[in-house]
């Protein structure tokens, strides 16, 4: 029988990757599981919003302002019911999205990824490919990836 006691839900903030957080939130109440939130702000990234700001904005607090925001999207977009019968965890990372997710999966020792997909074509998916993609092929364990019905339904009608 499939056990899982930890699901990972990496998000970006979008409303894909908060269409896969709300199904990742009922699969750990299934399942009893804790919910593992990462949102992985590359290299370039961090540095930018560190400089925008004057004076320039201490790392620490990027990480604890990225770590308020998973917080309110969690809130937003999990039902409070859902909300109060799970453990979860919120890690903001550094890094190559991809590689920090499958590095989390690892340590953490998680039983599933949980994240969006949405459809890329052309150029930029062949060259780049997706972040699920990736994390698919070097994941250490299964990952379930969510397409939202809106997106099918415009790729269906196209």
């Amino acid at each position: 029988m499939l056990r899982l006691t930890q699901i990972l839900a990496p998000t970006d903030f979008s409303e894909h990757s908060s269409y896969a957080l709300r199904h990742a939130a009922e699969l750990a109440r299934t399942f009893g599981a804790k919910l593992v939130l990462l949102h992985v702000v590359p290299n370039e990234t961090l540095e930018s919003i560190s400089k925008a700001h004057i004076p320039p904005h201490p790392v620490d607090k990027v990480y604890e302002d990225l770590g308020q925001e998973i917080r309110e999207q969690y809130a937003k977009h999990v039902p409070p019911g859902v909300r109060k019968t799970l453990e979860t965890e919120i890690l903001v990372l550094p890094g190559v999205p991809s590689l920090e997710i499958v590095r989390a999966a690892r340590l953490k020792g998680v039983d599933l990824i949980m994240m969006a997909t949405h459809g890329r074509t052309g150029l930029s998916h062949a060259l780049v490919g997706s972040v699920t993609e990736r994390v698919v092929r070097k994941a250490p364990c299964p990952v379930l990836s969510i397409r939202p019905v809106r997106v099918e339904a415009v790729a269906h009608a196209a």
